[in-house]
Parts: C-alpha cells; structure tokens; sequence
C-alpha cells in the first residue's frame, strides 16, 4: 500500500515537472 502511495507520488511528481519542462 505504502509502496503503491509513493510510485503514485513520484508519478504524479514527475508529470507536474514534465509540464513545467514542457
């Protein structure tokens, strides 16, 4: 579950910094 909770986050992380990027 925890592990899950932190893929989301560093998904959810790196699509806000690619849109940033982008």
């Amino acid at each position: 579950m925890l592990d899950i909770n932190i893929s989301f986050s560093t998904f959810v992380h790196y699509k806000l910094m690619h849109c940033t990027v982008t």
